[in-house]
């Protein structure tokens, strides 16, 4: 099957004045045996606006061949494509986005050996990121069969413009996956706000939300950010997902504009 591009129409480039390229960062599933976040679920839907192409089976625990493969390239950060949307303003802008992410080998559970003396947090701050030949991430089953989808090439360069950092607002997590959760997030958004770059917090799997734990949440977000912007989202039931990259988006605008 060979799925459609996200690269816009040329009329649609045309229209486009502003583009941002975003990074979204947040704990990964099978990372110390926690569950995942929901970080590939929002790029999904950002990505693929229509019901009928959201996908929720996203794996981090793959195979060698396919770690090594073009659509992962030897490194945790998976390269989601690109899109135009419809900003609030009737303005349209051009978002590229990727996913850092943990990736461990489906027979030792252990996380792949690349740059082994970065941390999650130093690659998560990441700047400026480069990956020859890299493809642009579809679904699992690309990974292991790239040449049955088309192949849509990360760009040469891709310098960060503004993060968004996701955590699970279900309440339905395990101690383990709370601690870790909350862990990552002490040490993660303070070096993300040392990159001078805009900040968002997303709460996803708000569908299921647990309001003790987005309270708890937010106070947190609050003592590690100044002005912090936090939003509630749902991947599943398309809540807010584009409002949390638009609200990015004009912290950037806003940066660009000084």
């Amino acid at each position: 099957a060979v799925f459609p591009s996200f690269s816009p129409m040329a009329s649609l480039l045309e229209t486009v004045r502003r583009s941002f390229n975003v990074s979204v960062v947040g704990l990964s599933g099978g990372e110390k045996g926690c569950q995942g976040v929901g970080k590939s679920c929002l790029c999904n839907r950002f990505l693929y606006s229509d019901a009928d192409k959201f996908r929720s089976d996203h794996i981090s625990e793959i195979s060698q061949s396919d770690f090594i493969g073009r659509v992962v390239n030897s490194r945790h950060f998976l390269y989601w494509g690109e899109v135009v949307k419809h900003m609030e303003n009737g303005q349209t802008a051009l978002f590229r986005v990727i996913e850092q992410t943990e990736f461990s080998d489906c027979d030792s559970l252990q996380p792949f050996l690349f740059a082994s003396d970065q941390s999650y947090v130093k690659r998560a701050v990441s700047v400026n990121l480069q990956s020859r030949d890299k493809l642009c991430y579809m679904n699992k089953e690309q990974m292991a069969l790239p040449d049955e989808f088309e192949m849509l090439l990360f760009p040469e360069k891709f310098d960060v413009d503004g993060f968004i950092v996701v955590f699970d607002g279900s309440g339905h997590v395990d101690e383990r996956s709370k601690d870790a959760q909350e862990d990552l997030l002490k040490k993660l958004i303070p070096a993300l706000v040392k990159t001078k770059r805009p900040v968002v917090v997303g709460a996803a799997k708000c569908e299921q939300g647990h309001q003790q734990s987005l309270r708890d949440m937010k106070a947190l977000t609050e003592k590690l950010l100044k002005n912090p912007h936090f939003i509630e989202t749902s991947a599943f039931e398309d809540i807010n997902v584009d409002g949390l990259f638009f609200a990015l988006a004009h912290l950037i605008e806003r940066g660009r504009c000084r």
